[in-house]
């Protein structure tokens, strides 16, 4: 005759709250939502989320692979697909966040001609903080312009 397996310790009470809760789970993730549109369009001066809005951020320590180091090197791949966005975007100004976690530690330069400089060659790969000068807003605008348009939000700092 088969054994029936046994388990104790932590495992098993969180096997035992998993069965105990699953069905509850189940019952209630498919459970059916009442959606009311409103009757006429909201008021001119309603907060929209407009369709430009799109959540593409772009990690700074990258900055350079995604844009180039100059304004006549951007990427053609990356001006098309900004385009698409854009042109998709009802018209809009496609909106790009610059940050991540490089953008935390990094410092502006303002007298540094490159885009980006790396300043501690032994950061981790997700978090490697730069100095970044004014070369970065130049071709950030270069990237406006061969888009048709894109507004960037730069930093929003992700830790306290």
């Amino acid at each position: 005759m088969a054994r029936s397996p046994t388990f104790s310790g932590p495992f098993a009470a969180l096997l035992h709250l998993l069965c105990l809760v699953s069905p509850l789970y189940t019952q209630t993730a498919h459970a059916a939502v009442a959606v009311a549109p409103p009757a006429s369009p909201p008021p001119a001066n309603a907060n929209v989320v407009y369709s430009n809005f799109m959540g593409v951020s772009l990690e700074l320590s990258f900055i350079n692979y995604y844009f180039g180091n100059s304004t006549d090197q951007i990427p053609q791949p990356v001006v098309s697909y900004l385009s698409a966005l854009q042109t998709r975007g009802s018209g809009k100004p496609v909106r790009l966040r610059l940050g991540g976690n490089s953008m935390d530690s990094s410092t502006y330069v303002p007298s540094q001609p490159d885009i980006i400089e790396f300043t501690d060659p032994n950061a981790n790969s997700n978090d490697r903080p730069v100095n970044y000068g004014p070369q970065l807003f130049d071709v950030m605008k270069g990237v406006s312009t061969a888009v048709g348009g894109a507004q960037f939000l730069v930093g929003e700092p992700s830790q306290t």
